[in-house]
Order: C-alpha cells, then structure tokens, then sequence
C-alpha cells in the first residue's frame, strides 16, 4: 500500500534534485559562492528548520529573495505549482527535529532601536554588511525576510545561531547577550 506522504515526499526529492541542489547541493551545510560572493543558506539544517515554520519556507520558495540568485519559484514566474511547492516543503522538512526552540516572545521587549543599531554594528555587521545587504551573512534586507521571518523566528536565530554554518549563538549560550 502506498502511503500519501511517500509519494510527496519522493516527488520533492525528485524537486529538490532539479531545482534546488545546483546551488544548496545536500541543504544541509551553508555554501559560500565565490562567484556571487555570498552563502546559500543550509535550507535542511536542523537548527534552522526548528525555528522556520512551514508557511515560511512556502513564501521563501513562491517569492524567492531579490537580490539573490534565488528565483521566485510559484506558478507566475519559475512555473511550480502549490502542490510542488508543498511537497518540497515536506521534503525539506522531513528531518525537521522535533523539539522546538525555547520561545522567544519577542513581544515582552520594548525596541530600542538606537541599542540594536550599535549592536548590530559591532556583533552583525562583518557578516550581514553596513546595510544588511548580506556578504557571509544573508541579506537581511530582503523583501520575503522583511515581510515574512516573524520577530520570533529572527530573534531565536539570533539567540541560538545555527550549527552548522556561519551563524554563532549571540545569546547566554554563545556570545553572551542577554
């Protein structure tokens, strides 16, 4: 008997194969292109997709990041359809480790934005560029980031990093920030 999951789950291999491992090859470790100078984010790290939620990673995929190589993939552009789309989802996903992170709750904090630029300027800046533009970081000036990655998602990203790849813990764990 054929279990649904399998067959969407094979056809988003069979996705990720044609689409997606040219530039992410396994997904599991960041790539630095020399070419384009900048990293193509490890979309299957483990610490990554304990934080991105699904609907995340759908818009990522359907909009794709101006400013990157990475094309919109929906329908009006690239020519995937929804069901594509979401069987890559669940391919990408498919080791997606079951416990979450600690929330966050970004909501609790007032923002100080004249603190946080001073921070990013000495923590952020190296990797992620004067502007956010990206360089070893990813740029973090993208419409899809800016519109789509929930405070939450940013800030538990900043928290804990991501294993793996170029993004150190920043908080108590790491570098020390409270």
């Amino acid at each position: 008997q054929v279990n649904v999951f399998d067959v969407v789950y094979l056809e988003g291999e069979n996705l990720f194969k044609m689409y997606c491992v040219a530039c992410h090859t396994t997904g599991k470790e960041s790539v630095n292109d020399e070419v384009f100078k900048r990293t193509i984010p490890a979309i299957m790290n483990p610490a990554f997709l304990k934080a991105a939620g699904n609907v995340y990673l759908k818009k990522v995929i359907e909009e794709g990041r101006a400013g990157t190589q990475m094309t919109a993939w929906k329908t009006a552009a690239a020519g995937l359809t929804d069901e594509e789309i979401n069987a890559l989802v669940a391919f990408l996903t498919k080791s997606r480790p079951r416990e979450r992170p600690e929330p966050f709750n970004f909501a609790r904090f007032k923002g100080d934005p004249a603190h946080g630029r001073a921070l990013y300027e000495v923590r952020c800046i190296s990797c992620h560029g004067a502007r956010g533009q990206g360089g070893v970081g990813l740029n973090l000036r993208n419409p899809v980031v800016q519109k789509e990655a929930e405070p939450d998602f940013l800030a538990i990203t900043i928290r804990d990093g991501r294993a793996g790849t170029h993004m150190a813990s920043f908080g108590r764990a790491g570098v020390g920030l409270s």
